[in-house]
């Protein structure tokens, strides 16, 4: 039976708006993006999560270690994606925010990619004072992230086992030994946003590394039935 707020005394709220006024109380992460966003979210969830970092995460998609799209350690971070459906990203409070992409989608709602593009700012400049982290392809000032440049990059990459390892570039630092078990360039660059983020705010590279490994996907995002194992490839 669904109440209404006159019989219950309970306020009903939009998801949106409910994630809204729990960003407020952690600090929140958020990662926004045409596509990519619940993919990236999830890596970044799990990061933080087995580097013993207190998180709270509402992620899009079930993920396939924990049978579940909501991950609770603690109460210190909010992982969220921030979906640009209705504006609904505009709610949020974020402190560390990712972009992954930029691509005009949910023209009914937004009438024109112009519009599009201006709510994409919009929620950039949420971020005043704090800290944007967005894809080498995304035309918005922040520091970026990409496989070409970017203040973050994957360098020396080789496919072997089914897995991607790299070496990961910050600044002129570069940090060895990197494996993410997920196919695909796209999926390299969301992995290499959720780093970025969550090395921005604070955890350990080493720890980082470890967690990466181990990070098995997203449900119905190339979810892995049969592993081929090759020989290395230098891509």
């Amino acid at each position: 039976h669904r109440f209404r707020e006159s019989e219950s005394g309970v306020p009903i709220l939009k998801r949106a708006q409910l994630l809204g006024q729990i960003s407020q109380t952690m600090t929140c992460l958020a990662v926004a993006g045409t596509h990519g966003k619940t993919t990236t979210s999830a890596i970044l969830a799990h990061l933080l999560y087995k580097s013993d970092v207190k998180v709270t995460a509402f992620c899009g998609g079930i993920l396939e270690e924990y049978n579940t799209n909501y991950l609770c350690s603690g109460t210190d971070v909010m992982v969220v994606e921030a979906d640009e459906f209705d504006r609904s990203f505009m709610q949020l409070s974020p402190d560390v925010a990712g972009i992954t992409a930029m691509d005009a989608d949910h023209l009914d709602i937004y009438g024109d990619v112009a519009t599009f593009e201006q709510t994409f700012h919009d929620f950039a400049a949420l971020l005043e004072n704090k800290t944007l982290i967005v894809n080498e392809q995304v035309i918005i000032d922040g520091i970026k992230v990409g496989l070409k440049q970017g203040k973050y990059q994957a360098i020396n990459i080789v496919i072997a086992g089914g897995a991607y390892h790299f070496d990961l570039r910050v600044d002129k630092a570069v940090y060895k030994g990197f494996c993410l078990q997920l196919p695909g360039k796209h999926n390299l660059s969301n992995a290499l946003l959720a780093l970025a983020m969550a090395i921005e705010y604070g955890v350990a590279i080493e720890a980082l590394k470890l967690a990466l490994v181990t990070f098995k996907g997203v449900e119905r995002r190339f979810t892995r039935y049969v592993n081929l194992r090759s020989t290395p490839l230098k891509v």
